[in-house]
């Protein structure tokens, strides 16, 4: 995180584009503000894991530590009439503690909105959850927030987020996290990979009758242009076949027009 000040002040200001930025403690949004970062993002993210072991690795503090910085960040926030987002990682299943409970992330998902997040992202981490996992969490939150101040956050390790997203979106969540290409992973998951791509996401919304707004064909190909700038392979399966199948349209098309052309000089000979 030491260039996000250098990062954020390359991305263009456009309308209707939020950038967000993680702050993880009180010094980190000081240096936000003094380094003039809230120019160029529009809220901020607060964050913390379900699983006490994970919350160690990642953040070197308990869970109740966390909670009381990011209570401590959202008071200074709300002073400076600062958007934020609330971020709980782990909360199907920790590569230390295996199962997490659902009591757990329902309180900590309370705690978070009652301090003001506008949102709480839940975030499957090591992409282990199944629609049925995601079912039980939600029903258990549900019984203490709205659905609607929720966002799924599915990594696609065993390859069932797109299942997940579907199931959770059907129960009433209206907010998708995703990773163009499939960017991202975990660092104490071995295997473990980014978060659902971006465009597997809008062409199973698509297709199962939702709007998005986004441009699945635009999306496919900025994941492929960054996945060759980076040296890897495209992570997205709807990405690539899209696109596969724009190239075809492409290629029977040229040689439709080139046998137009053929016909027409014949005609004038």
């Amino acid at each position: 995180m030491e260039s996000t000040v250098e990062v954020l002040k390359q991305l263009p200001l456009r309308s209707g584009i939020n950038h967000s930025c993680l702050i993880p403690n009180e010094k980190a949004l000081e240096l936000f503000h003094s380094t003039g970062s809230n120019k160029h993002c529009d809220e901020i993210a607060l964050f913390l894991a379900a699983s006490e072991s994970f919350n160690k690795a990642n953040l070197n503090r308990s869970v109740k530590q966390s909670l009381e910085i990011c209570q401590a960040v959202a008071e200074k926030a709300q002073k400076s009439s600062l958007r934020f987002r609330g971020y709980v990682s782990t909360v199907i299943g920790c590569p230390f503690e295996g199962s997490i409970d659902v009591k757990q992330v329902a309180s900590l998902t309370k705690a978070l909105l009652d301090m003001g997040c506008y949102e709480v992202s839940l975030g499957d981490t090591i992409g282990i959850g199944v629609p049925q996992d995601w079912e039980k969490l939600l029903n258990a939150i549900a019984k203490r927030v709205s659905l609607e101040k929720l966002a799924i956050h599915a990594h696609d390790t065993y390859g069932t987020a797109i299942a997940s997203v579907l199931r959770a979106v059907d129960m009433g969540i209206n907010t998708v996290d995703s990773s163009i290409a499939g960017l991202g992973g975990c660092p104490y998951a071995p295997g473990a990979t980014g978060n659902v791509p971006t465009e597997d996401v809008v062409y199973a919304l698509h297709q199962s009758g939702h709007q998005t707004g986004i441009d699945l064909l635009q999306a496919a190909a900025t994941g492929q242009w960054i996945s060759d700038h980076l040296g890897r392979k495209n992570g997205s399966k709807a990405g690539s076949a899209v696109l596969a199948k724009y190239h075809q349209a492409e290629r029977l098309r040229h040689i439709s027009e080139a046998s137009d052309c053929e016909d027409a000089y014949s005609l004038q000979k």
